[in-house]
């Protein structure tokens, strides 16, 4: 062999290996958008899970609806304020706990 032939031969093992390092630099990047985007989807489903909102409110929320339903929101708000469990009066904070 002569020296023109060993340098087409090096320059095609080093085009064939630029190539290789190409090929799997694209795969990485692909793979790592391909995580990305699995990762948003399963953080939008969770937040969706999150934010659901029952079919059927509790019992609270059910006679506080009725109350409204029945005697107007004035009445409602009022009854908000009063403790399921033993009448007493509730702050702001503890009502938002029972309704939301």
């Amino acid at each position: 062999m002569d020296s023109e032939q060993k340098s087409e031969q090096e320059s095609e093992q080093e085009s064939e290996q630029e190539s290789e390092q190409e090929s799997e630099q694209e795969s990485e990047q692909e793979s790592e958008q391909e995580s990305e985007q699995e990762s948003e989807q399963e953080s939008e489903q969770e937040s969706e899970q999150k934010t659901k909102i029952p079919l059927k409110p509790d019992g609270n929320n059910r006679k506080i609806m009725k109350l409204m339903a029945e005697g107007g929101m004035d009445k409602a708000v009022l009854q908000m304020f009063v403790r399921p469990g033993d009448g007493g009066r509730m702050s702001y904070s503890e009502m938002r706990s029972y309704y939301g």
